[in-house]
């Protein structure tokens, strides 16, 4: 797992939930919804992540997301992509 994406995801998490967690508090294998992250800031989360990488993902794939590692994987991904 990138620990860039990764470290940069959870910036973005803690800028739209508000809330500042600890690093033992940071796990992948969240789901959004446990962290207070509904679909509206769901939406703020991808829009902050593919400003900041450069990249798009296809809005199809954003349905199914539900944990931070899963858009982890996407950002790694489409960064491959895009090189």
């Amino acid at each position: 797992m990138d620990t860039h994406i990764s470290k940069r995801i959870w910036q973005f998490i803690e800028l739209v939930t508000d809330r500042k967690l600890p690093p033992e508090q940071q796990r992948n294998d969240q789901c959004f919804a446990a962290l207070g992250i509904d679909s509206l800031k769901l939406v703020q989360l991808i829009f902050e992540t593919e400003t900041a990488f450069e990249i798009e993902i296809p809005e199809h794939l954003l349905f199914n997301l539900e944990t931070v590692e899963e858009l982890i994987l996407l950002v790694m991904h489409y960064r491959k992509s895009a090189a």
